[in-house]
């Protein structure tokens, strides 16, 4: 049922008549909505016309073997207007995720929680239309490098990955107030 509601929303929103107006709605100051699904909750602040500032963070718990595994992100991000198109914006977003998370690690004898901290610099190409006013939807794409350091072990891992490829970075945010 829920893999067909937000898909026929989104296509019944996207062929409703425009409306008559002066010109393509803009967000707000201020806007409450998600950039990724690992950090759910969060804001969208307009600094400028072209300048905003992300915050989002998120939770999540699991088990394992009988022990909880729990993992908190952070991330900010800082969207950058680079062109409008009626009611597109493509924009720029440079950002910064961190991750705590207790995970599973094999000691040679039996599998031990550990620790881990992950930083995640990383640089987007995100698109944000506004569906209706107050309504923006957005896809992103981009390049990220990962450093994972485990308590356990006391290593860190560098790695380098791209995102984009499924509907993670996929988000909305609902904009409040009136103009900016």
């Amino acid at each position: 049922m829920n893999r067909v509601l937000l898909p026929t929303v989104l296509l019944l929103l996207m062929l409703a008549p425009p409306r008559a107006r002066a010109e393509d709605p803009r967000p707000t100051k201020i806007g409450a909505g998600f950039h990724n699904y690992l950090a759910p909750i969060g804001v969208r602040w307009w600094i400028g016309e072209n300048h905003a500032l992300d915050l989002n963070v998120g939770f999540r718990s699991d088990e394992s073997n009988g022990e909880r595994l729990d993992q908190y992100n952070f991330q900010v991000g800082v969207p950058i207007v680079v062109g409008r198109y009626g009611r597109l914006a493509a924009e720029v977003r440079p950002g910064l995720g961190y991750e705590i998370q207790h995970s599973p690690v094999w000691n040679g004898f039996a599998y031990v929680v550990s620790l881990d901290h992950l930083i995640e610099p990383q640089i987007e190409f995100e698109a944000e239309v506004m569906v209706i006013d107050h309504l923006s939807l957005s896809g992103a794409f981009g390049l990220s490098m990962i450093a994972r350091t485990q308590e356990a072990t006391d290593d860190t891992q560098i790695s380098w990955a791209t995102s984009g490829g499924n509907f993670a970075n996929v988000g909305f945010h609902f904009y409040f107030g009136g103009p900016k």
